[in-house]
Formats: C-alpha cells, sequence, structure tokens
C-alpha cells in the first residue's frame, strides 16, 4: 500500500468516514462519541480539527488511538501540527501517528500512556531528535521516525546520537529509521548504541542502504536480541542480503532497487527513499 492510499484500520478498528459537510463539533456531540476508540484526521484543515479535538477532550474518554493528516498526495504538502495541548488533553492516548512535511509540536509532557509513535515526514530535524530523546516514554514500545529526503533535510550520525542514547525508553521493542536518503548514516550511529542492545525489531524500510551500510548493519548486529530487520526498498546485493538473512531470524528485504551487485554507497549512484517528497 502506499503512502497515499487512505488506511483501511487503526488500532485494530475499521475506518469509518464521517459525513464530511458535518463539522468536527457537531461529531463529537454525536450519540456513541464517548465509545470512539480511534480518530483519523483528513489533512485537510487538522490543525483546526486538533485544537477542536483537544477542547473536546472530555466527550471523548474512550480515545486511545489518533491519526493525524491521511490521505494527501504529498507529504511535503501537509502543514506540520501542533499536538502538545492535545496530548495533555488526553493523558491516556495510546496510539499517535502524525504526516506532515516537518516536526510535529509534541511539548515536554511525559508521555505516561503512549505505545505506538509514528511521525511520517520528509524532514525531521535534529531539534526534533533531541526533543524526542529527552522525554520519558516509559511504555513505549515502537517509535518509528520517517526522516526524510535530502533535499529537505541531512541527517547526521549526531543528529541521531542523543535518541539512540537516552535511557527514556525503558520498554522499546521496534525502532524505525524509516524513508531516510541517509540510512547508511543511521545504521553508523546505531553500530554500538544502547538501544540497538534492547530492541527486537529494526525497521529500515524505505530507505537507502546501501553494501558497505549493509556490512555496517551485520556487524552491529551480532550479539544483540534483533528478531527482525525490515529492509525493504533498498540498495543491497544479494550476496549480502543472504548474509542479513542469516543474521536474524527474520528479514523482510523486498523491493531491491539495485541490481543483484547493489549500491557501493558512492555520491553518484542515484539512491533516493521512498517518499521523497
Amino acid at each position: 500500500m502506499a503512502f497515499y492510499d487512505p488506511i483501511e484500520k487503526l488500532a485494530g478498528k475499521k475506518v469509518r468516514n464521517f459525513e464530511p459537510e458535518k463539522p468536527l463539533a457537531r461529531f463529537v456531540s454525536s450519540p456513541g462519541a464517548d465509545r470512539v476508540p480511534a480518530i483519523l484526521l483528513s489533512p485537510l484543515d487538522a490543525q483546526a480539527s486538533i485544537d477542536a479535538l483537544t477542547l473536546a477532550a472530555e466527550r471523548l474518554p474512550s480515545l486511545r488511538a489518533l491519526y493525524i493528516a491521511d490521505g494527501e498526495d504529498e507529504i511535503s504538502w501537509i502543514e506540520p501540527s501542533n499536538v502538545a495541548e492535545l496530548l495533555e488533553a488526553f493523558p491516556n492516548l495510546a496510539h499517535l501517528q502524525v504526516r506532515g512535511a516537518s516536526d510535529p509540536t509534541l511539548g515536554n509532557v511525559e508521555q505516561l500512556a503512549l505505545e505506538r509513535l509514528i511521525v511520517e515526514s520528509v524532514e525531521i530535524s535534529a531539534d526534533f531528535l533531541k526533543q524526542i530523546a529527552e522525554i520519558r516514554w516509559p511504555k513505549l514500545k515502537h517509535l518509528e521516525l520517517w526522516l526524510g529526503a535530502a533535499q529537505f533535510v541531512e541527517t547526521k550520525k549526531e543528529d541521531l546520537e542523543p535518541l539512540l542514547r537516552s535511557d527514556k525508553f525503558p520498554v522499546l521493542e521496534t525502532l524505525g529509521l524509516c524513508n531516510s536518503e541517509f540510512t547508511d548514516v543511521a545504521v553508523e550511529a546505531l553500530a554500538g548504541s544502547p538501544m540497538l542492545q534492547r530492541i527486537q525489531t529494526l525497521d529500515l524500510s524505505g530507505g537507502t542502504l546501501s553494501n558497505p551500510g549493509a556490512e555496517r548493519l551485520l556487524a552491529a548486529c551480532a550479539g544483540t536480541r534483533l528478531e527482525r530487520i525490515k529492509l525493504h526498498h533498498h540498495f543491497v546485493s544479494n550476496k549480502l542480503i543472504s548474509e542479513l538473512r542469516e543474521c536474524v531470524p527474520e528479514l523482510d528485504e523486498a523491493d531491491a532497487m539495485a541490481g543483484p551487485e547493489g549500491s557501493d554507497g558512492g555520491p553518484d549512484d542515484d539512491r533516493f527513499c521512498e517518499t521523497g517528497e
């Protein structure tokens, strides 16, 4: 499924459309709103909807999952969201998925209940990575960050290190550093990091992993608890994919974007992430 395809399920529940001509205020006042477990917001005026949800928090006591800005053709067209007040208003939210051109605003509130955080972007900044690293996430099991494309951002090793060395994620199981034109840099930062020693699933999908990056990944995975690596959309040779398959019980290596020999990771090899704009 492409990123622009509307999702059919959220938090295990089938998505049902609320009539677009009816404002959100009418939805939160409708019968049964107090039993709604999950809400998906359109990118059309998403911030206004976020603000309306925040004000209506008392009417949505069952809300546990929220996906903001689904269904736009280009992520770079979607204004980033400010969800700081919303997170304060819904302290029991377990699943937050945010799509936007750049960093959402999370605030500095400790996320005591959140179990899944997914940020789909083409431009995640070093400041946002540092902010994520400094918030306490006692229940977060799944962290997925779409780091972005080179035309918008340059992800450096030192940008990722505060996150990968943070002790604020005591129960994290899945780490995604996805949709990046700097996947090799991410692997270099991961090598020897405390977080890599704790997680069970590493998601590098949608990225630009090359042969040199795959060799670093092989060395970094030795002695870890990794059970699964997700690599769909990669630039790795068949030989190194076979070696990676022996490194972990489960490897998702679909969508090889280079030939059987892979990419040498040079500056002129035209690698690209899956969602570039």
